[in-house]
């Protein structure tokens, strides 16, 4: 055995990135001889990850092991990380700022505003914070973090080969016009509201119909859904704008394989991985230049400084009909891709480990 490395989050849900960040690196530390498990609050632990998670508070630290904290919010977790004796990792994906949930979660707002607060008390003790983006590494430099390098969420594409819903897929065939995608959860930040009002303005427009998929949990902001089910209606475009709430794995593969094109208009993101998953399956993407969305994208997709709708609205449609510059986006994006090639970030994430250890 080459020791103890154990893992722990605030939280384990399926389809969550951090979750499956998680999972990945326990598999890999496992593979290498590592004794690893996995740690998280049981208040917030999803039915289907029980058989994954162990109460934190049932962790025994030994002194020659490690603790990797996977941070995105306040929590219990946040003070039993400080009081560990063991050597402290901390895996940062960027606490989302407190503003956008204001007036919509009250109490979500409140944890976000103490995540932040709390941050550069974990600076102190600290080593190592591996950040899944330079953008994140740059906020822990600015708190007084002592070491932090950056590794990108560890993405599962094999699973990306697997057979997509066939009911799914049928009903996506059959809808009228193109396809418009956007992946996450209903959150105030990822801006839904701007994509709704995009695609009011384009049924006035524009001369290319679309419809557009909002695939993401509805948990978490239910003010903020209900906003988005009243704007959707003020508009009239509930026949042109689908909400589907959480979906299987088999069915996300049917959007992902029928979209024609990606649109995030999100404000904040701290990697965003959906961007990298439509790289995989050959979407282009027009994204607004928010938080760490230019670095994931690279010198790929359509980036968009301003989201002027109206200027949106003719941009959506050239990337729709525009068959030369899809295949110019599509092909940047695929030599993106290899940025993120699970086996090349596994090695960094050994490197890391290795260096850590004998430090």
């Amino acid at each position: 055995m080459r020791g103890r490395i154990d893992q722990a989050l605030a939280g384990m849900h399926d389809g969550d990135a951090i979750t499956h960040d998680a999972l990945a690196m326990r598999m890999l530390l496992r593979s290498l001889g590592f004794q690893s498990d996995i740690y998280a609050d049981p208040a917030h632990i999803g039915p289907e990850m029980r058989s994954e998670a162990i109460d934190f508070r049932r962790h025994e630290a030994q002194s020659d092991s490690i603790v990797i904290y996977h941070c995105a919010i306040d929590s219990p977790l946040t003070s039993w990380y400080r009081a560990l004796t063991c050597r402290r990792v901390m895996r940062y994906h960027n606490i989302t700022p407190a503003e956008h949930f204001v007036g919509f979660n009250e109490r979500t707002a409140a944890q976000l505003a103490q995540g932040r607060r709390m941050l550069p008390s974990l600076a102190e003790p600290t080593e190592l914070a591996i950040c899944d983006s330079a953008y994140n590494a740059s906020e822990l430099d600015a708190m007084g973090f002592r070491h932090t390098e950056v590794l990108p969420i560890v993405i599962d594409f094999a699973s990306f080969d697997e057979r997509p819903d066939p009911k799914r897929l049928r009903e996506l065939a059959e809808a009228k016009g193109k396809r418009i995608l956007f992946v996450g959860r209903i959150a105030p930040n990822k801006r839904q509201c701007d994509l709704i009002r995009l695609q009011a303005l384009r049924r006035r427009v524009s001369r290319v119909p679309a419809q557009l998929y909002l695939v993401g949990s509805f948990g978490g902001a239910p003010r903020y859904m209900d906003h988005l089910m009243a704007l959707r209606r003020h508009l009239g475009v509930e026949d042109i704008v689908h909400f589907t709430g959480m979906v299987s794995h088999a069915d996300l593969l049917a959007f992902f394989k029928t979209a024609d094109l990606f649109v995030c208009l999100s404000e904040h993101e701290g990697f965003c991985v959906p961007l990298v998953e439509a790289m995989h399956f050959g979407i282009p993407i027009i994204a607004h230049a928010a938080g760490a969305v230019p670095e994931t994208l690279g010198d790929s997709g359509i980036l968009v400084q301003q989201k002027t709708l109206p200027a949106l609205a003719e941009l959506v449609d050239v990337a729709l009909t525009d068959e030369d510059l899809r295949e110019r986006t599509v092909a940047k994006q695929r030599a993106r891709l290899a940025a993120f090639e699970p086996e090349r970030v596994k090695r960094r994430f050994l490197e890391l480990l290795e260096t850590f250890q004998s430090a």
